[in-house]
């Protein structure tokens, strides 16, 4: 019988089953057998077997962290958070420097709303981990859930030192900073973000709102335009570009855009009031007399 792990590590995951099968099947005590058939199951999307198999190993080896960690990865596949709870919880218990197990619980108590346990393990996971920068950026959605900004802006930081590229991680930086009222420092973010997805029409949207409040207004447009180039029916950008083109003057142009987001959305009473409170100025300054 050829190893079966030479077919795990090339991917021949049936035939390495059937290997493991007879290897369970001459020695049914083989503990690795059932942990390393666990693994084969779990790649084949048999995850209830693999679980059983799992089990199976653990009461060879009960103190076995990574058999109990991907248990509780499969309990959450199939839907059993307080099983990988419990089996996070019991891989932690036996390796207190269990780094992904930390991680794991720390996701489910946050999700289950355990503030305090999942600031803790997000803590630990980080402390044991810190090259990690997935765990320091799921640090970061905690905090932005919680609206501690500041520290969306920390973690967010240290992940891009990390990985520098790490999209997410410039995007959410900005928002903090937006939400901070750092609307200088959001745009340089927005920037990068948009240098490795020139696409991404909601990075031009949000540079937009923060290079208006920083009253750098001809950008603010520009990006503005962009993202209308990319959703034309989206009246809530026009009214932005109509306010914005009325601050430089150009009034023409923002009754036309007034205009389109009234067509688009005439539900709103701002953008009609402001289209008409528009218009009537326009008319008065074309019957003004000129200067002598």
């Amino acid at each position: 019988m050829r190893p079966p792990c030479i077919y795990r590590k090339q991917g021949k995951y049936k035939l390495a089953l059937e290997d493991y099968n007879e290897a369970i099947h001459r020695n049914p005590n083989h503990s690795r057998a059932y942990y390393n058939r666990a693994f084969v199951l779990e790649r084949l999307g048999k995850f209830h077997e693999a679980i059983s198999d799992y089990t199976a190993a653990l009461a060879y080896e009960p103190d076995n962290a990574i058999a109990l960690h991907n248990r509780g990865v499969l309990h959450e596949r199939v839907g059993d958070a307080e099983a990988a709870l419990g089996d996070y919880t019991a891989a932690v218990r036996s390796d207190p420097k269990c780094a992904v197990s930390y991680h794991a619980r720390a996701v489910i108590r946050a999700g289950r709303g355990d503030g305090e346990g999942a600031s803790t393990d997000f803590d630990l996971a980080v402390s044991l981990d810190p090259a990690n920068a997935g765990y320091t950026k799921s640090r970061a959605m905690f905090f932005k859930e919680q609206g501690r900004f500041d520290l969306v802006v920390r973690d967010c930081t240290l992940a891009l030192a990390v990985k520098p590229d790490e999209v997410s991680c410039m995007s959410n930086r900005a928002y903090a900073n937006r939400k901070l009222g750092r609307h200088a420092t959001a745009i340089e973010d927005y920037t990068g973000a948009i240098a490795l997805q020139p696409k991404n029409v909601g990075f031009y949207n949000n540079r937009a709102y923060c290079l208006a409040h920083c009253e750098r207004f001809e950008e603010a447009i520009a990006d503005y335009r962009f993202v209308l180039s990319a959703q034309p029916n989206n009246a809530h950008v026009y009214h932005n570009v109509g306010i914005l083109l009325d601050k430089v003057g150009r009034r023409a142009e923002a009754l036309d855009m007034f205009t389109k987001a009234a067509d688009l959305d005439p539900s709103n009473a701002q953008v009609v009031q402001m289209r008409g409170d528009l218009a009537r100025a326009l008319e008065v300054d074309a019957v003004r007399p000129a200067p002598a």
